[in-house]
């Protein structure tokens, strides 16, 4: 489904063989890039709700600017769901496609290269998935988004909201507590730009456009339990009426079996729509 008022489409409906491409851009710090569209428009997609393991990452800009941050979103659960099974393989053909693309375009692209190739482009590519496979253990597979700043440095144009659609203004005094480890999110996310270097390395950056955050219930601490006299009272009076005392007969214990209730859980929240329609409440600023 597409959303047809800002074009947002939903990551397992995502076609990656429609992408394409502006002209080769550069950025102030002369870098070159160029923007990734989508049927002739920004590519913006909605992704399912994903697990954030680790939270927010945080770390300072080497030229001496304001901190950036970035988020890493987990495809666990990926059995279950056939919408992140469908979000997983169209981002894996994304990332084909990217190298196929730079291929095509690998004269405007990359000015210093003289021998382009398919075996070359695999190797300096910046995938979009990242693999979960450590030296220690195999995690599920990731994907890497950034928050990026607007012109005032501010995160004003990122809207946050929590499960109840009221509004969350990031800073970067809270950006680390509102997307804890181990939260669920869903994100509308945006293919900023594909950088591009001189001898081949290039790589796409998706960047946070809005998400709606769902924390976890947060645990029992300490001692939870809330009783009354009656929980206390100690009680010392024992049965003396023999009569009043159910006996089983040997064949009645040899037959019953200790019953055990099946566990309880709470239902998964419904899947929240983000619109851009929506009345929401807006919360203080820290």
């Amino acid at each position: 489904m597409t959303n047809s008022t800002n074009n947002v489409v939903h990551s397992y409906n995502f076609k990656p063989s429609e992408i394409t491409f502006s002209k080769v851009k550069q950025n102030k710090h002369k870098g070159k890039f160029v923007f990734v569209n989508y049927n002739q428009k920004p590519l913006l997609l909605q992704l399912p709700k994903l697990r954030v393991p680790m939270g927010v990452s945080r770390w300072e800009d080497e030229n001496g600017g304001l901190p950036k941050y970035e988020i890493n979103v987990s495809f666990s659960g990926i059995e279950g769901d056939e919408r992140i099974k469908a979000t997983y393989e169209n981002f894996n053909e994304f990332d084909k496609q990217m190298i196929k693309s730079a291929l095509e375009n690998s004269k405007e692209w990359f000015s210093g290269l003289t021998k382009p190739s398919e075996q070359l482009f695999e190797t300096q590519y910046s995938k979009f998935v990242k693999s979960g496979v450590t030296e220690n253990a195999t995690y599920p597979d990731r994907l890497r988004l950034k928050f990026v700043r607007d012109i005032n440095g501010t995160f004003d144009h990122i809207h946050v909201y929590n499960k109840n659609k009221e509004r969350i203004y990031l800073t970067d005094d809270n950006i680390m507590e509102v997307f804890p480890k181990g939260c669920q999110a869903v994100f509308i996310i945006q293919a900023h730009n594909c950088w591009l270097k001189p001898k081949g390395e290039f790589g796409t950056v998706w960047r946070v456009g809005q998400a709606i955050v769902f924390h976890n219930e947060k645990p029992l601490e300490d001692f939870a339990f809330e009783l009354d006299e009656r929980d206390l009272e100690e009680k010392t009076e024992e049965t003396t009426d023999k009569s009043e005392v159910p006996v089983n007969t040997p064949a009645e214990q040899e037959s019953e079996e200790p019953q055990e209730e099946e566990p309880s859980f709470e239902s998964e929240l419904q899947e929240l729509e983000i619109s851009s329609t929506q009345k929401t409440k807006k919360t203080s600023k820290k």
